[in-house]
């Protein structure tokens, strides 16, 4: 009987031991889960964090890209190269200013001084049998259009004149030139537009920054469209109403002594915001 006691304390107490090994072990995993959930509670709020700020970072990349763009923009509207010139041994700034000024008097039959002339040199790296271009920079912006709507007379030369684009113009051009042809592509104040449909194709300029630079325009333009739609409609239904007797009017208005200056005043104020109104 003693054995059989002994057995089966020893039984129990084996059973109790594991009961316990197997609830700590529930406890440690329950406790290494909720560990392991916080932590990757945490590491996701740190990659939402860094996400974010990944998003916004190229957000002011993409602005401050435009930035330079518009502002590269502004510095060559005033300027263009010219090809084909031949270019002497001996040349220097100030004779390639003369050179320039001689060109655009023989060649293009504009005459131009040198005091409207900001700068003039060459660009580029030398070739053999192959002048430099010269980028020439005027003064005014109205010097330059007049010389280069005159490069229409360069046609069946040697010489051709074009615009001092941007890099990403470039990039736009000689895709769309790989894309429509170079005859179907051509550049306009420094944007690029092809010969099929006429369209701006230089795809630094987003919908999103046209709202940014015309948002004052555009909210003009919607608020004239919405009172030119519903200010018809709103005569209109209270001409119904009008006929129909349902307007709130009274059929035999009575009036008192001093209706007369309230309806003056009220026409001249009502005239007076229709003025300030267009």
């Amino acid at each position: 009987m003693s054995k059989t006691r002994l057995q089966t304390q020893n039984i129990s107490e084996a059973s109790m031991s594991e009961e316990m090994i197997a609830r700590i072990c529930k406890q440690q995993a329950n406790m290494i889960g909720k560990h392991m959930d916080e932590k990757f509670t945490q590491f996701e709020s740190s990659m939402k964090s860094m996400v974010n700020q990944v998003n916004e970072n190229k957000s002011k990349i993409q602005n401050l890209e435009t930035r330079m763009e518009h502002c590269e923009r502004m510095l060559k509207m005033k300027n263009f190269m010219i090809y084909g010139v031949e270019q002497a041994a001996d040349e220097t700034l100030g004779n390639c200013e003369n050179t320039v000024i001689e060109f655009l008097n023989s060649v293009l039959d504009f005459k131009v001084l040198s005091t409207e002339i900001e700068q003039c040199y060459r660009v580029g790296k030398a070739q053999i049998g192959k002048p430099r271009p010269i980028l020439v920079q005027f003064l005014s912006m109205k010097t330059k259009n007049l010389v280069f709507n005159k490069k229409k007379m360069l046609r069946n030369t040697n010489y051709f004149i074009k615009e001092d684009l941007t890099r990403a113009a470039v990039e736009t051009l000689k895709s769309a030139s790989e894309k429509y042809g170079k005859s179907n592509v051509w550049s306009q104040d420094l944007v690029v537009y092809d010969k099929t449909d006429h369209p701006q194709i230089n795809s630094n300029i987003t919908i999103g920054q046209i709202f940014k630079y015309y948002w004052g325009l555009i909210t003009v333009i919607i608020l004239v469209a919405v009172i030119t739609i519903f200010l018809p409609l709103c005569g209109l239904f209270f001409c119904c109403c009008r006929c129909c007797g349902n307007c709130g009017s009274r059929p035999q208005p009575c009036d008192k002594k001093r209706d007369l200056c309230s309806k003056v005043i009220q026409g001249t104020l009502l005239i007076l915001l229709g003025t300030a109104m267009l």
